[in-house]
């Protein structure tokens, strides 16, 4: 992984802490008890409502790369 300047790491963390705050004001209490129910929480929310946007992102890179080279 390369070096990340630090005024992208600064504006990444910002958002990272805001992202976060969301998903917890929307996180039933209950789930929030034991490190085991809010790891798991944490857990799921990555994998439904995270990751998919990132993943997003990445294919589509992916896909312009490939469309560049099969142009070449």
């Amino acid at each position: 992984m390369s070096q990340m300047p630090a005024e992208e790491q600064a504006k990444l963390e910002h958002y990272l802490r805001e992202t976060a705050k969301i998903l917890y004001k929307n996180t039933d209490s209950d789930k929030l008890k034991d490190f085991e129910s809010i790891e798991r929480e944490v857990r799921e929310q990555m994998m439904e409502r995270v990751g998919p946007f990132i993943g997003e992102f990445f294919l589509a890179k992916v896909d312009t790369e490939e469309k560049h080279e099969s142009e070449k």
